[in-house]
């Protein structure tokens, strides 16, 4: 087993499980950290709107060249299919650097996959209040990445 980020299957059920929790805006919103978002949580500065078509394709790239690729260039242990989904998940949403100073990451690295499982339900809060929101996506990133198959 090897780390398998850039996989076009993992790449297309991690954007699959993303849209999940991350919902879609044609028209921009007001994010919890005030800032403006649109289609699938995309900072909305430069573009107003977005098609559910040119949303879709633009998490798809999204989650390829700015997710996948970062993750499977500091990958040194190997994840199933399920758990590589779960970690672009929790890193679409924390963010890379976020992601690579997790205990989620630094134990499924290790391969403390108990551990690394387990450590999903620390990332909770969002300027320092638990959201009930990322409670139940941390919920399911968590079953996921304990999966065997499927």
């Amino acid at each position: 087993m090897t780390c398998i980020f850039l996989s076009a299957l993992v790449i297309a059920s991690a954007v699959d499980f993303i849209k999940q929790y991350e919902g879609y805006s044609s028209v921009p919103y007001k994010d919890m950290d005030g800032s403006y978002k649109c289609g699938y949580g995309f900072d909305c500065r430069g573009k107003k709107t977005y098609t559910r078509e040119e949303a879709d394709k633009e998490l798809r790239r999204v989650v390829e060249e700015q997710f996948a690729k970062a993750l499977q260039r500091n990958c040194k242990n190997s994840l199933t299919h399920n758990q590589s989904v779960a970690i672009l998940s929790f890193s679409y949403n924390l963010g890379v650097s976020g992601t690579l100073r997790s205990d989620v990451w630094k134990f499924s690295q290790k391969g403390m996959h108990v551990k690394a499982a387990q450590s999903f339900k620390l990332y909770v809060r969002s300027g320092g209040k638990i959201i009930k929101g990322l409670v139940k996506r941390r919920e399911a990133e968590m079953k996921l990445y304990k999966k065997e198959k499927g």
